[in-house]
C-alpha cells in the first residue's frame, strides 16, 4: 500500500514542491510571530514607561 503511494510520480512532484514551501513558510512563519510579541512587548514598556513619568509629575 504505502510503496504504491511512494512510487506515484504526482505524488513525488506534489511532495517535492510542498515540502520545502511548508519549511520556509513556518520558518518565516514563527520569525514573524517572535518579531511581533517583542515589538508589541516593547510597546507596552514604552507605554508603562510613560505612565510613570505622568504619575512621578
Amino acid at each position: 500500500m504505502i510503496s504504491k503511494i511512494l512510487n506515484n510520480k504526482i505524488t513525488k512532484i506534489t511532495a517535492i514542491i510542498l515540502l520545502p514551501t511548508i519549511l520556509v513558510g513556518g520558518y518565516y512563519g514563527v520569525k514573524w510571530i517572535i518579531k511581533k510579541k517583542k515589538e508589541l512587548a516593547l510597546k507596552k514598556k514604552e507605554e508603562n514607561n510613560n505612565t510613570t513619568k505622568d504619575e512621578i509629575v
